[in-house]
């Protein structure tokens, strides 16, 4: 599985701005993920930076999701994801 390392970064933006994750919940979060065999992170690469680009602020205007949802397009797989805007957007392929 790969992840954006923008979705680690994420929670602690939310933690600054809203009321979001506590400080404890975001560091358990992200040992677990961090951990976890499974899980490959991508960075923020040309790749992912052009797919950004090409993202309408119209459909998607949070930035950490276009990342996240570029990261996906420039990976060529569908996104994992619970968030209706993304969904709704149809960018991307979404699973669940």
């Amino acid at each position: 599985m790969i992840m954006s390392i923008v979705t680690l970064v994420e929670p602690w933006y939310v933690t600054k701005t809203t009321r979001g994750v506590s400080q404890k919940e975001l560091h358990t979060i992200s040992e677990q993920v961090s951990s976890s065999p499974m899980m490959a992170f991508s960075c923020v690469d040309e790749a992912v930076a052009g797919r950004f680009t090409t993202i309408d602020r119209g459909l998607l205007r949070d930035p950490w999701d276009r990342f996240i949802v570029a990261t996906a397009l420039a990976s060529d797989l569908p996104l994992v994801t619970a968030d209706r805007r993304i969904h709704k957007s149809g960018v991307v392929e979404t699973i669940w």
